[in-house]
């Protein structure tokens, strides 16, 4: 009890040939299944595309180690790809009000983005309450509306279609 537990992950493809890219993206657990109880482990990529899980014992006897593919670096990739061209295309409207005024805005992710497709001189940031992510919003052009009444985000009713390529829809099925 209280000892680290180390392990060493090696990831290999679907032809048994070893993984040599980092990007994989693990979740590892130790679990006592007389205790019926678990904990989560740390997951460390390594430089040669290897990964280690750090597993803290918080009892006695026999655990296993349970890891698990959450996801691989290509549907990361791939999410990724389509994630970008999307917000490329589609603006997010926020909305400021107050008691007596409401204005809607422009917002992305990106704030060099955000300025370079919009005419907003000033941009609210709304990082501090997007969980640390950049968000930033166009600032109302009203002086009685300040950043601090941002309300909320919506998407527009019509969404873009996003072309995937073959493989990028055999690994978002999954």
């Amino acid at each position: 009890m209280g000892e680290e537990i180390r392990a060493t992950v090696t990831l290999y493809d679907r032809y048994n040939k070893r993984k040599h890219s980092l990007g994989d993206h693990l979740r590892a657990t130790i679990q006592n299944d007389v205790l019926k109880a678990s904990a989560p482990c740390f997951v460390t990529a390594n430089r040669d595309a290897t990964q280690t899980v750090a597993c803290e014992t918080l009892w006695t006897g026999t655990s296993t180690i349970i890891v698990t593919l959450a996801h691989t670096r290509e549907t990361i990739t791939a999410y990724y790809r389509i994630r970008t061209q999307l917000l490329a295309t589609e603006s997010i409207i926020g909305l400021f009000t107050n008691s007596k005024y409401r204005e809607e805005t422009i917002c992305h992710p990106n704030n060099e983005h955000l300025r370079k497709h919009t005419n907003y001189t000033e941009l609210c940031n709304m990082t501090n309450i997007n969980s640390g992510m950049p968000f930033y919003c166009g600032k109302p052009r009203s002086e009685l509306l300040l950043c601090r009444h941002w309300q909320f985000v919506r998407w527009p009713k019509q969404r873009p279609e996003i072309k995937t390529t073959e493989c990028e829809d055999t690994l978002l099925k999954r």
